[in-house]
């Protein structure tokens, strides 16, 4: 039996997260947003994308898996980019919230029966490597 066109978007309240659920819904998808605090205003989103206001970090693997279940594809949008420089050591911080985390949750949607996952990266790295 396949899967509803449901989209699970990890950083649904940010900028690209925010886009790309719009473009999921035009598109007939359901969408589910984990974002981070503040709740975003009640018209945030149009009516029926489920939002989820939680640090992806205070959530067990228990917890994110079955947040995930059900879900068709998966899109991460949360990673830390050069916008925010934390204090030094500053390669522990970035290694963590882009590969560390969106390791773990691709292992869980992969368990959860994701077939489909989309990782945004920076344009701040792509711009950098021109």
């Amino acid at each position: 039996m396949a899967l509803k066109k449901r989209v699970f978007v990890i950083g649904g309240t940010g900028f690209l997260g925010y886009h790309t659920i719009l473009e999921f819904l035009k598109n007939g998808w359901e969408a589910t947003a984990l974002g981070l605090p503040p709740v975003p205003k009640e018209d945030f989103f149009p009516t029926g994308v489920k939002v989820i206001i939680r640090v992806i970090e205070s959530i067990t693997d228990d917890e994110l898996l079955d947040l995930l279940r059900g879900h068709a594809a998966l899109v991460f949008a949360a990673g830390m980019d050069d916008r925010y420089t934390p204090k030094k050591p500053t390669y522990p911080k970035f290694y963590h919230a882009n590969v560390e985390v969106p390791v773990r949750v691709l292992q869980l949607a992969k368990l959860a029966g994701i077939k489909q996952a989309v990782v945004f990266g920076s344009y701040f790295a792509h711009f950098h490597r021109l």
